[in-house]
Order: structure tokens, then sequence, then C-alpha cells
């Protein structure tokens, strides 16, 4: 597979707790680890370019969302693995942030 020539924006809600350290970017305190090509500059929103990238979280309580935004292309799916389950793939279309309810 090629580079995709989009960019998602993912903006982490206040730390839920026990967040993983390490991964390919300064962790944020709490938060997740962000795994592949991630630029974490700015921890309020969080931005990624490449398929394979995301994240790692430890969360309490029965439900996670995330926000996102994409731009650069029509639209971007993602595929989101919760407690080792594949969920349902979502779609992201450009342009406006979009909140996503994991489960």
């Amino acid at each position: 597979m090629g580079v995709h020539p989009w960019r998602a924006r993912l903006q982490p809600a206040a730390p839920t707790g026990g967040g993983d350290s390490g991964g390919t970017s300064a962790p944020i305190p709490g938060g997740p680890r962000w795994v592949g090509r991630v630029d974490a500059t700015d921890p309020k929103a969080v931005r990624f370019a490449w398929q394979g990238a995301g994240f790692i979280a430890t969360v309490n309580g029965g439900s996670i969302a995330v926000k996102l935004r994409t731009e650069g292309t029509p639209t971007v799916y993602f595929q989101p693995v919760i407690d080792g389950k594949m969920a349902t793939r979502f779609k992201v279309d450009t342009g406006a942030d979009q909140t996503v309810d994991l489960g």
C-alpha cells in the first residue's frame, strides 16, 4: 500500500486513567500511546497521516468516543479494535469535526 494523502486530527478527551507510556511519540500523561507516524506536539489536536497510525489506551467506564477531522481527501475510513475485537468500521468525511462513539 502506498502513502495516503490524507491527514486526520484526533482530539482526545480529558485523560480517563492508566494510559500506557511509550510509542512513537511522547505520551500524554495518563492518556493514549500513539502508534505509527504521529505528530503529538499539540496534545489537544494530535495529527497522523499514514495508514496503520492510531493509539492504544486503557480507559475506565463503559464507553469511549473520539473526535476526528480529516483533511485532503473526501472520506477516510477507520477500523477500531476494542478489547481485541474488531468494532464497526466507520468513515469520517473531510472538513468538520465528527465525534464517533466507539462503544
